[in-house]
């Protein structure tokens, strides 16, 4: 199910709404959905099947992108990422990710920890849309990675601006990327970590991020890094790398 992976500026207008019918699967798919739900609890029974936000209908021109989003669940999710699903059927997300660049230019983004779904990658802040970022029918998922930045690095200060939206991939889904000017030197970032990772720590917890990755945001540092580093990345993050260093 595999697409192209296409980048696109995005526009001034966004406009991301969640509908209030849920999305409703033909019985033969749902059934193929249960079915693998119930396999999967079998081996994870602690895994919760909590909603998810599918794109129903999508909308891009050069002044205005419009998503509408419907619920469905985790277990659509599932069926979808193991490759169970027509791409008609499948569960299509949107997420916000977030990638930053310090105030002496260095590009900043994490590598998961291994406790985590996609333990070892490497990728920008950001995740699954909730009802936390929904506003009566509104949707803010420039407002999804600002919660993101501050669970994931501790931090609540920075200006957050979208530049482009990926679609295509394995999955086609699809992800506002976002620059996050941090007021913080790289130094003063990571100072400003490792206090964050210690506190979590200190409440029992484990950070998602078990390592922040920086690089200089140059086009020389990121093409010596993409083809240095051999650790898994999330499908948006090399050329958003690129765009982003060929800003400066």
């Amino acid at each position: 199910m595999a697409a192209e992976v296409v980048y696109e500026s995005v526009p001034r207008e966004i406009s991301v709404t969640l509908k209030a019918e849920s999305l409703t699967l033909a019985p033969a798919v749902q059934d193929v959905v249960d079915r693998e739900w119930s396999r999967a609890v079998r081996e994870h029974p602690d895994w919760f099947r909590g909603e998810v936000f599918s794109i129903a209908h999508m909308s891009l021109d050069p002044k205005r992108l419009g998503i509408e989003l419907k619920r469905t669940d985790y277990a659509h999710y599932l069926a979808t990422i193991r490759g169970l699903l027509d791409h008609s059927d499948a569960c299509r997300v949107l997420y916000g990710a977030g990638i930053g660049r310090t105030a002496d230019n260095y590009l900043v983004f994490g590598q998961m920890g291994r406790h985590t779904t996609y333990g070892g990658r490497l990728q920008g802040v950001g995740g699954g849309l909730d009802f936390a970022d929904v506003n009566q029918n509104a949707v803010d998922v420039v407002g999804s990675v600002r919660r993101e930045l501050a669970e994931e690095l501790g931090l609540v200060s920075a200006a957050i601006v979208p530049r482009w939206l990926k679609q295509g991939g394995p999955w086609d889904f699809v992800v506002l990327i976002c620059e996050v000017s941090l007021p913080l030197t790289l130094r003063q970032l990571l100072q400003q970590y490792r206090t964050f990772v210690r506190q979590v720590n200190d409440k029992g917890g484990v950070p998602e991020f078990e390592e922040l990755v920086a690089l200089k945001g140059s086009w020389s540092a990121v093409e010596d890094f993409l083809a240095a580093d051999g650790r898994p990345r999330v499908d948006y993050l090399s050329q958003a790398l690129r765009r982003m260093a060929e800003q400066r």
